[in-house]
Parts: C-alpha cells; sequence; structure tokens
C-alpha cells in the first residue's frame, strides 16, 4: 500500500483503546495519528502525562487462566497487545491478580507508542469533529469523565443513555 493510497486515520483519546488501536494499526503497515489531550488538559480521574493511564494499580484484574478474564489475557498476549506487554513489564505482585506499577506500565506504553514511526502523536485535545479532517476515525470511549468531541455538523446534545445492566440470573 503505497503513502498515497494510504487512508488518513485518526485515532482520539490516548488510553488503553486508542494506544491499542494506534499500535495494531501500525503493525498492519497503517500509519495513524493519535490525539492525547494530555498534559494540556487532565481529566478529573488523571494526573500522569504518560499514555493509557490507569487509575488504579489493579484495574487489569485477574491473571489466573482458569478465569474468564485471565483467559483473555492470555489470548491477548498470543495476539501481541500492547496493553498486556505493558502489564507484564510493570508486574507488581499481587497474588492471582494482574496489578501493575501504574507509573512504569504507562511509561512503557508511551516509550512504544513515541517510538512507533507510522503513529504520529499529536498532544492536543479535540473538543469537536466539525472540521477534522480524516477519512478514518476511532474514537477512544473511556470512562474519563470528560464529555466526547461534539459530533460534525455541530449541536451534540447529551450524550446517549448507558445501556441498562443486567443483574442476577
Amino acid at each position: 500500500m503505497s503513502r498515497e493510497n494510504t487512508p488518513s486515520i485518526a485515532v482520539i483519546g490516548a488510553g488503553l483503546a486508542g494506544c491499542e488501536c494506534a499500535m495494531a494499526l501500525a503493525r498492519a503497515g497503517v500509519p495513524c495519528t493519535l490525539f492525547e489531550m494530555k498534559p494540556l488538559r487532565f481529566s478529573p480521574a488523571h494526573s500522569n502525562p504518560d499514555l493509557a493511564e490507569l487509575v488504579c494499580s489493579n484495574s487489569l484484574r485477574s491473571n489466573d487462566p482458569a478465569s474468564a478474564v485471565g483467559a483473555l489475557k492470555n489470548e491477548l498476549r498470543a495476539l501481541g497487545s500492547l496493553t498486556m506487554l505493558a502489564a507484564d513489564n510493570a508486574r507488581v505482585p499481587a497474588g492471582k491478580a494482574l496489578a501493575v506499577d501504574r507509573a512504569r506500565f504507562s511509561a512503557h506504553i508511551t516509550r512504544l507508542v513515541e517510538a512507533e514511526p507510522l503513529i504520529r502523536l499529536e498532544r492536543r485535545e479535540i473538543p469537536s469533529l466539525e472540521h477534522f479532517d480524516f477519512e478514518t476515525l476511532r474514537q477512544d470511549t473511556a470512562p474519563s469523565g470528560l464529555p466526547p468531541p461534539t459530533p460534525a455538523g455541530g449541536g451534540g446534545g447529551p450524550p446517549p443513555p448507558p445501556p441498562p445492566t443486567h443483574h442476577g440470573g
């Protein structure tokens, strides 16, 4: 695929999903631009300027391969997940949980993203998609406490209600 035929792909938000998406694109030979508002602006939950900041050292839950989330982690490792590479690198003792040193985890992902030649990291906020000139857009919708960018066409309105939660059997 030549550079002229390569679509312009933007990934907004350099959280776990945004960094994973940008790295998957790069590994597939597709250049992208990854936008991150930090360190210019922080959500109420974040304080570290690095990418993919976790808000709790045990956010990744169980690492037990007999559990569903542990089995999923093994599948992600087999697929070369950036998140799992960083988590294994920053792991701290926590029994069957996959707990990490949050600063080391984020710093590891930041270094890998910044070193990837097919990812252009832009540290700026995208408050609206009104004049956003990219052919393909992937928005990281992590629960940061901040509203998502206003859709192209303006207005935006309130975000859609969350999906219903189901409790019990």
